[in-house]
């Protein structure tokens, strides 16, 4: 009896802690938290284009390339940090300050290779590297007539406003000669430019970007040069590729002139003979194209105020106005090299 009495209270344990057990866990157990979403780090065109870039600057103010990483980058919530790096920090320092890469270059010459790291987290998402180069365009020859030169005003021509532009740290040469052409055609004057110490003192200068502007004197002579003009045309823009591999060569087509001006030159043989050849061949030589008789001539007011007047007088060279156009246009010719 007694122990039939000590097993039904064994039982009867058994139960009250079984009871509370399950009643213990019964309560409302929190629905397990879903994973975080696993970020994503998109890297859109534009953002890619930047990976095999090569950059040169010029001066102070183009020295540096930004790029708003933070801009192409979407991390779904998650933090983003950027690490950059340059192989040559003599040449060019790098940081990225709220999302902004700012790469900068240190020397006028050399290059770097700039690495930037993107991570989520402990995970590196993605690299991005491009080299920034310095390109030494600081020599620069302006090759051409007395529309280079200056004719009688050569404190006004061009070259001279075009180093004021640039500032100290270019060097800008005049190769200009009075009344030189590419054929030496021109009744008046049959003065070949590549046949004068001009020409010979422009590639001993050994240019980082040569600016060939003429063919305004060859339309007097067209007659004789229209059959030639093209290839001397040609011949004179490979020697300075050939005498200086590295030099850029930019070239601007001729300007147009006032009627019955001073000098004879006709208008309408250099809008529809010289300066078609010239677009010619620097689509063919793969060549940047200054086209300033078309922005003279889209110029507001029209060109007058670019050109000396009156026609008696003058009618062909380019006023202070003019000149200064013709070096900002140049300018930025440069800086997109």
């Amino acid at each position: 009896m007694k122990n039939k009495k000590h097993f039904l209270c064994f039982v009867l344990a058994l139960i009250i802690v079984l009871t509370v057990a399950a009643f213990s866990s019964c309560g409302e157990i929190p629905p397990a938290e879903e994973p975080p979403e696993e970020p994503i780090v998109e890297l859109p065109e534009k953002l890619a284009d930047i990976a095999d870039r090569t950059k040169g600057y010029f001066g102070e103010s183009h020295s540096s390339v930004s790029i708003p990483l933070s801009e192409y980058v979407n991390a779904n919530g998650c933090e983003v940090t950027y690490e950059a790096t340059s192989s040559d920090p003599t040449v060019a320092s790098v940081k990225v300050e709220n999302g902004v890469l700012t790469a900068t270059l240190l020397k006028r010459k050399g290059s770097s290779d700039i690495r930037v790291s993107v991570k989520t987290g402990d995970t590196e998402a993605f690299t991005l590297g491009f080299t920034l180069t310095a390109k030494s365009y600081r020599d620069i020859a302006c090759v051409g007539d007395s529309l280079t030169y200056g004719h009688a005003w050569p404190t006004e021509a061009y070259p001279v406003y075009l180093q004021q532009a640039m500032g100290n740290d270019f060097k800008i040469g005049n190769f200009g000669l009075n009344g030189a052409s590419i054929t030496g055609l021109n009744p008046t004057l049959y003065i070949k430019y590549s046949e004068e110490q001009a020409y010979t003192d422009s590639i001993d200068f050994d240019a980082d970007v040569v600016v060939l502007m003429l063919g305004t004197n060859d339309a007097k002579g067209w007659d004789e040069a229209a059959d030639i003009f093209k290839e001397q045309y040609i011949d004179l823009i490979e020697s300075y590729q050939e005498k200086n591999p590295d030099s850029k060569i930019i070239l601007v087509t001729a300007p147009p002139t006032l009627e019955n001006n001073k000098f004879g030159i006709p208008n309408d043989t250099i809008r529809d003979q010289v300066c078609p050849i010239q677009r010619e061949v620097a689509e063919e030589l793969g060549l940047p194209l200054i086209d300033l008789r078309q922005v003279m001539e889209d110029y507001e007011g029209g060109y007058g105020s670019l050109i000396r007047a009156d026609a008696a007088t003058d009618g062909v060279h380019l006023t202070v106005e003019g000149a200064t156009l013709l070096a900002q246009l140049i300018q930025d010719a440069i800086y997109k090299l």
